[in-house]
């Protein structure tokens, strides 16, 4: 078992004797956000955890339950120690701080009574997470077991009660972590680098709420722009003279049904909300709604919901191009990834004003969107999102790093993940895959995803193996930023970009070992370098980029690239200046000028060859006669892009590119996309070289003797590539940003 440093120490099971009446404490750290200290076992996230279907009666089970782990099924189970549920026993605020193995069963129990009042109601017993295997037991007799590590499950336990006294609940939790085959996100055994603690057993909030023997289970709402909705409600169970009402105070609408005999599935409620108020970023306004559920004169059920009119879509804008369409408005998305862990609970916020902090400050930098990146969150998370008005891209946990891949749980809770959350607004994306990790059966699986939820966009693979299908192409560019080829059918965006890092001393999970994709020394530095890529990134708006996601909220664990420390301490990147200059990205897509396109665009001429070339190739006056002509990109794929096949037999290719200027701005940079080490030169003279690829177009600053080069009227791009590591591209481009 290896020791984490500054966040917990790993206990054998041998040592977990305690009596189990000690009190419970956070297990030391010297790491921790200022809401652990306002943890304790009487106030565990007290929050009522499902605002989108609310009831007025319930229970939370959050706080100290009985703690073991044994490594087998015919070990006798003890239970010698206290957690605090729903923190993981991986974290500090369980007070267990125990690194569990993949052959553990762990063993947690605790008493509660039911409240009088529910005597003649069903009693739902409500997990919100638990990853990933787990039994249920109610007075020592089996309720019922669920798989899945990110996705809600209830049981009605009303058949399992005592009519009297105490009750009792037992959980039975094993985890594989990262060698189960099972959605994993970034959770391994061996946390390092991009790779995290993991989180075991209970990680969201228990609790029971009574319901009748008919009640609304769930429903469901899509909405239009103009106002029209669909309300689709399923409540199961035989009826008499049935009965359901629908109120919805802000839209002026009431209305009522009474089928003859039992209801319909789903009962469906249509109608139109006049002169609505849409959900933006901006103006994230809520419609509130009740269900009323009877028999007859008996009322059944009540719930309060509530809903946002928003559509989203990839449409046209003025120019032709693909763009994300809100409320049929192009809206550039600009935001974080964002991992969802803290130095605390890990995948468990202590309190919910920590993840209100965290999304109230994104709001402060100017963000109008997140990447929830492969987890899910509870659902008071997303409801914030929905008052706050920030859009999430929501990712699939996915199976990463792993001997196998688990397809059908991968597809299960893919499934359960949509069900239980396409009612948020602020959810406009779904993205099923990153990076190619556990990525398989991409058509199927983006097709499965748009049947299932036609109302929002499907991002089919965010960086790396895109198959052509879903709503966007995506790529990642570090630090970037880049944007994808132009797609007829598709809009192009950034999935990843940034990674700005910077360790601040007395702020990191380690003291040793801390990480970015790019390191900085001070905030001045940082800020400089964020403020410069989002510059950048405004440049590429005219060439097609619709959003762009930078690496990323927060520090986690050794990965320092956050906009704020692991601990939420300190804002490492200027709040002002930063937000200044995303506020941009909102303004308008004027601020490049595309002077020479890339040659992939029009189809330009050039002339290369494939063996280096005597004399000095790079001047203008250069005969290349001889050379072979060319057309557009060079690649050893085909793009939507007029092109030249460069085979990959040729690692070196030699390229020169007659172009004319009308005119040559101040600010005046190249736009290149090249794989691998390239080098370009202007009329003769060096003005980029870089070492690695792209996996789109980068904008590059021009060397200041260059620029100097560059004249009104002809000039000569000449470039050279060396490809050795697999795919081969080259284009360039020359843009002037204001």
């Amino acid at each position: 078992m290896d020791l984490k440093i500054g966040l917990i120490v790993i206990l054998a099971l041998s040592a977990m004797t305690t009596n189990a009446q000690d009190t419970w404490k956070p297990v030391a750290t010297h790491l921790k956000t200022q809401w652990a200290e306002k943890v304790t076992p009487n106030s565990v996230l007290p929050e009522y955890p499902r605002p989108s279907l609310v009831r007025t009666r319930w229970q939370n089970l959050n706080g100290l339950w009985d703690f073991a782990a044994k490594v087998s099924e015919t070990e006798q189970g003890k239970l010698p120690r206290k957690i605090l549920v729903p923190f993981a026993p991986e974290s500090s605020l369980s007070g267990i701080g125990y690194q569990v193995q993949p052959s553990d069963i762990l063993i947690y129990s605790r008493e509660f009574a039911v409240p009088k009042a529910w005597d003649n109601d069903q009693v739902m017993l409500h997990f919100d997470a638990v990853d990933w295997s787990c039994k249920v037991y109610i007075n020592d007799r089996f309720v019922g077991s669920h798989q899945g590590g990110y996705d809600r499950f209830s049981f009605n336990i009303r058949p399992f009660l005592n009519k009297v006294g105490i009750q009792k609940v037992r959980v039975e939790a094993m985890d594989p972590g990262n060698t189960g085959g099972q959605p994993n996100g970034k959770q391994v055994l061996k946390p390092s680098g991009i790779w995290y603690t993991g989180t075991s057993g209970i990680w969201q909030t228990v609790w029971m709420e009574p319901v009748s023997d008919r009640y609304v289970k769930s429903y469901r709402v899509e909405t239009k722009v103009d106002g029209s909705f669909k309300i689709m409600v399923n409540i199961p169970g035989e009826f008499k003279d049935p009965v359901v009402r629908l109120r919805i105070p802000g839209g002026n609408i009431e209305a009522e049904m009474r089928p003859k005999g039992n209801l319909p599935t789903p009962i469906v409620f249509e109608g139109k909300i006049p002169n609505p108020k849409l959900w933006t970023p901006n103006t994230p306004y809520l419609y509130d709604f009740r269900l009323t559920l009877g028999d007859g004169a008996e009322t059944l059920d009540e719930v309060r919901g509530y809903f946002g009119v928003r559509e989203i879509k990839v449409g046209k804008d003025e120019n032709g191009i693909n763009r994300l369409m809100l409320n049929n408005v192009p809206t550039f998305m600009y935001g974080p990834l964002d991992q969802g862990f803290n130095p605390d609970g890990l995948h468990t916020y202590p309190t919910e004003d920590c993840f209100l902090y965290d999304l109230k400050t994104l709001k402060s930098y100017g963000c109008n969107m997140l990447r929830k990146h492969i987890k899910v969150e509870p659902e008071r998370y997303y409801y914030a999102c929905d008052k706050m008005g920030l859009m999430v891209w929501q990712d699939m946990p996915s199976m990463s790093e792993q001997p196998f891949l688990n397809k059908q749980a991968f597809e299960s809770e893919l499934s359960r993940m949509i069900e239980t959350h396409w009612n948020h607004p602020s959810i406009v994306m779904w993205v099923p895959f990153n990076e190619g990790w556990g990525q398989y059966d991409t058509e199927r699986i983006t097709a499965f995803v748009q049947r299932k939820d036609s109302t929002r966009l499907v991002n089919n693979a965010s960086g790396w193996t895109d198959h052509g299908v879903g709503s966007v192409s995506d790529i990642h560019v570090y630090p970037g930023p880049g944007v994808p080829d132009i797609d007829p059918k598709r809009a192009a965006v950034l999935g990843e970009f940034g990674g700005l890092g910077l360790p601040v001393t007395g702020h990191t999970w380690l003291d040793k070992g801390n990480w970015g994709y790019v390191k900085y020394n001070s905030p001045k530095e940082v800020t400089d370098a964020y403020v410069d890529l989002l510059t950048k990134l405004r440049g590429l708006i005219p060439l097609g980029l619709c959003a762009a996601v930078y690496t990323q909220t927060t520090d986690v664990e050794v990965e320092t690239n956050g906009l704020m420390t692991y601990d939420r301490k300190v804002q490492k990147i200027d709040q002002k200046r930063a937000r200044d200059a995303a506020m941009k990205l909102y303004s308008g897509n004027d601020t490049m000028k595309m002077l020479i396109p890339p040659a992939g665009t029009n189809g330009d001429p050039s002339k290369y060859v494939v063996s280096k070339p005597n004399g000095k190739w790079t001047d203008p006056k250069y005969d290349d006669s001889s050379w072979t002509a060319g057309v557009g990109r060079y690649t050893n794929e085909k793009p939507k892009v007029v092109h030249t096949d460069w085979n990959i037999a040729n690692h070196d290719i030699w390229v020169r590119r007659e172009v004319s200027l009308d005119s040559v701005p101040a600010a005046t940079k190249l736009l290149i996309f090249h794989d691998d080490d390239v080098e370009v030169y202007i009329n003769g003279v060096l003005a980029v070289s870089r070492k690695n690829w792209t996996t789109g177009f980068i904008v590059c600053d021009i060397s200041p003797e260059a620029r100097k080069a560059l004249k009104k009227g002809r000039n000569v791009i000449a470039m050279h590539c060396n490809s050795t590591k697999g795919g081969q591209h080259l284009d360039v481009g020359i843009v002037a940003i204001k």
